[in-house]
C-alpha cells in the first residue's frame, strides 16, 4: 500500500502536475481504488479531521440538490476531487500507523522531491520553456512539471520541512540533509516565485529554531542557510531580485481580489457552486487584461466565493486544528506553509498539490505516538 500510494502521488506530480484531465482521472481512480482496497482489508481507523474535506464534498452535493450551483458540471467535478482528498486522508491514516513505514515513506518523499528539484532546475535553464524538454505550453512559465512556477514553489514548500527535520534528527547526516535543503531552496529562487521565495526563506530560518536543543537548532539553521546561499549563487538571484522590486507587485491581483469580494458579498452563505469561479467571475470583472481569469489568486477567497462562509469555516478549522500537532513535529509544517502561500495564489486548485497535502495530513494524524 505505501508503495502504491507513493507511485500514485509521484505520477500525479510528474504528469503535468495533474492539470491534464487524463492525468487527473487516472490519479483519482487510483486513489479511490486504494480507498476501496483499504476498507476491505482491515477495520478502519478514523479521525474527525476526515469530516472536514468530506464536509466540503457534502456542501457541493447540497449545492447541486438545492440548485445553487451556476455550473453543475464543474461542481460535480469538484465534489469528486474533494471526495478523493477525504479518501487520501483516510488511506494515509490506515497505512502510516507504523512508525517505520512512516519514516521510510517520508524519507522517500524527500529524496524523490529533491530529484524533481534538480530535474526542474536543469529543465528551466536548458529547455526553452518546454516541460521535460518535449512539451511546449500555450501560456505561463513552466518550471519542472508545473505550468506555473508559483505552484512549483508550493510543492517545494511542502517538501523542504522534511529536509530540515531530517537534519535536526539525524546528526550523522545533518550536512547531507542541509545540502538537500539548499538544493530545494535554490530551485525556488530559480523559479522566481516571490511568494515561494519568501515562504522557503522563513522555513529555512525559522523551522530549525523550533527544537528545544538550542545548539542543534543554531547549527542546523546555519548549515541550511549556508547551503541555501550557495545554491542561490549557483542558480543566480537576479530574476527574483528584479521581481521583488516590481513597482506594482499586486497588479491585476488587487482588482481580481476586489471582484472576488463582491462575489462573496452577493452570496455569502451559499456561494456560487464549487468549481464555478471562472464561470461567475466575468459578471464581477472590473478590467480586461486580455487573459482568462480562472482563479482568484487567493484560495481562501475563491473557496468562500464558491462555497460561502461554510467552506471557509471548514478549511480554517482544518488549518487551525492541525497546526499544534504539526508544530510539535516540524516536518508537517509544509502543510501550513502552503496554506499561507494560498493567501496570494491558488496552489490548492492544483490537484497534485492537494493530493500531497492531504496525504501529509493523514500521516500527521496517523502518528499517534508523537514520534517520527
Amino acid at each position: 500500500m505505501p508503495v502504491a500510494l507513493g507511485l500514485t502521488l509521484l505520477f500525479s506530480v510528474l504528469a503535468f502536475a495533474a492539470t491534464e484531465q487524463w492525468a487527473l482521472s487516472i490519479s483519482q481512480c487510483a486513489i479511490l481504488s486504494l480507498g476501496v482496497y483499504c476498507s476491505l482489508q482491515r477495520r478502519l481507523c478514523w479521525s474527525l479531521v476526515a469530516l472536514l474535506p468530506a464536509g466540503v464534498a457534502a456542501l457541493g452535493l447540497f449545492q447541486l440538490a438545492a440548485g445553487i450551483s451556476v455550473y453543475r458540471f464543474a461542481t460535480a467535478n469538484a465534489i469528486v476531487n474533494w471526495a478523493v482528498y477525504a479518501t487520501l486522508f483516510i488511506v494515509a491514516v490506515q497505512v502510516f500507523g507504523d512508525p517505520e513505514i512512516r519514516r521510510k515513506f517520508l524519507q522517500a518523499t524527500l529524496y524523490t522531491g529533491s530529484a524533481i528539484a534538480v530535474l526542474s532546475t536543469a529543465q528551466h535553464f536548458t529547455s526553452e520553456g518546454s516541460i521535460y524538454w518535449i512539451f511546449p505550453v500555450r501560456s505561463g512559465r513552466p518550471f519542472g512539471p508545473f505550468v506555473n512556477p508559483d505552484h512549483y514553489a508550493a510543492f517545494i514548500e511542502l517538501i523542504l520541512p522534511l529536509a530540515i527535520h531530517a537534519a535536526l534528527r539525524d546528526r550523522a547526516r545533518a550536512w547531507m540533509h542541509a545540502a538537500i535543503a539548499g538544493v530545494l531552496y535554490g530551485s525556488v529562487i530559480a523559479s522566481a516565485s516571490r511568494a515561494g521565495a519568501a515562504v522557503v526563506t522563513i522555513e529555512i530560518l525559522l523551522l530549525p529554531l523550533l527544537v528545544r536543543r538550542f545548539e542543534v537548532a543554531v547549527k542546523t539553521m546555519g548549515a541550511a542557510a549556508l547551503c541555501a546561499g550557495l545554491a542561490t549563487a549557483v542558480v543566480g538571484g537576479d530574476t527574483i531580485w528584479k521581481r521583488f522590486h516590481d513597482s506594482d507587485p499586486f497588479r491585476y491581483r488587487r482588482e481580481i481580489a476586489a471582484s472576488t469580494l463582491q462575489m462573496i458579498a452577493r452570496r455569502p452563505w451559499t456561494g456560487f457552486g464549487l468549481g464555478a469561479y471562472a464561470t461567475v467571475y466575468p459578471e464581477f470583472a472590473t478590467f480586461d487584461s486580455g487573459s482568462l481569469v480562472d482563479h482568484a489568486h487567493n484560495d481562501w477567497a475563491e473557496w468562500t466565493a464558491e462555497g460561502g462562509i461554510p467552506i471557509l469555516l471548514l478549511m480554517t478549522t482544518l488549518a487551525v486544528a492541525s497546526f499544534p500537532r504539526a508544530l510539535r513535529r516540524i516536518w508537517p509544517l509544509g502543510i501550513h506553509a502552503l496554506f499561507l502561500h494560498s493567501l496570494v495564489d491558488f496552489p490548492m486548485q492544483i490537484p497534485a498539490l492537494g493530493f500531497l497535502l492531504f496525504t501529509f495530513l493523514g500521516i500527521l494524524y496517523a502518528n499517534s505516538d508523537g514520534h517520527d
